[in-house]
């Protein structure tokens, strides 16, 4: 279970949420690389993002033609589009159909092109970029004090985090994987390989359980498909990168959950 958190640039604190959006799309991986790790994964993908255009933009098109386009977008976007992410290019798809670029004729290649590039052209998306770019470049390397401050102000927000789990119930955990790595080096956790190997089994049961729900409640064929290949992955153990990703995040939830249930106060505790 690998930690990325050293790699993430801190996000400009003068982002607005709309930016925030905008500039976390830009720092992912661009597709173009993930289709030559996961090229079913990606195929899949944006298979699932054009049917998404169709049924918002209130068209209708045969399951033969939307595989078409698709596969299409996905040449398009390894050979022209190489540095736009797939957020990035769920992102001018969808605020293209809703006219933020103007007029439009039809959903198709021609159409997908032109959102892609006036996204690109967006002045309130590089207004984002920039202002990520300055701060980035003049994020003085903290001191002794300020990294001790620092993490003494995230265990304090990290008591209050178990102590709002204890009333609730409620596991809200951001970036987990981050979250455990930080556990790990601290000493607080510790984990056998016997013991990560057990939960590693639980949280692929719990992806194929989530799955399923998914898959049940479903209403777009193409989803549906898409959700019953992952089923039948899981089964028979060809997992993809995305899938195993997935699985390691949900086994950080399970790691976390476990230790912070164990920190929770015994009965003859709560009652002195």
């Amino acid at each position: 279970m690998k930690t990325d958190l050293a790699t993430l640039p801190v996000l400009s604190p003068a982002l607005t949420g709309e930016e925030i959006k905008l500039v976390q799309a830009r720092l992912e991986q661009p597709f173009a690389n993930l289709y030559t790790k996961e090229p079913k994964a990606s195929k899949e993908e944006m298979l699932k993002l054009v049917a998404s255009i169709y049924y918002q933009a209130g068209q209708k098109a045969e399951s033969a033609d939307q595989a078409n386009l698709a596969k299409l977008l996905v040449n398009e976007m390894v050979e022209k589009f190489r540095g736009v992410t797939f957020t990035e290019l769920s992102i001018a798809l969808n605020n293209g159909i809703r006219g933020e670029y103007g007029s439009y004729f039809g959903i198709n290649l021609v159409t997908f092109n032109f959102f892609i590039r006036e996204f690109l052209k967006c002045e309130n998306r590089k207004a984002a970029l920039e202002k990520q770019k300055q701060h980035e470049n003049f994020i003085p390397e903290p001191t002794e004090e300020e990294k001790k401050k620092i993490d003494a102000d995230f265990w304090i927000a990290e008591n209050q985090r178990i102590s709002r789990y204890h009333k609730t119930g409620e596991l809200n955990l951001y970036a987990p994987r981050n979250l455990l790595a930080l556990y790990l080096e601290s000493g607080k956790i510790t984990i056998s390989q016997t013991e990560m190997q057990q939960t590693l089994e639980l949280a692929e049961r719990k992806y194929y359980q989530r799955s399923q729900t998914e898959h049940d409640a479903c209403v777009i064929a193409v989803d549906r498909k898409a959700l019953r290949d992952r089923l039948d992955r899981i089964v028979n153990g060809n997992l993809t990168e995305a899938d195993n990703d997935k699985i390691d995040v949900i086994a950080c939830e399970i790691t976390m959950k476990k230790y912070y249930d164990s920190l929770k106060p015994k009965p003859y505790e709560t009652s002195k």
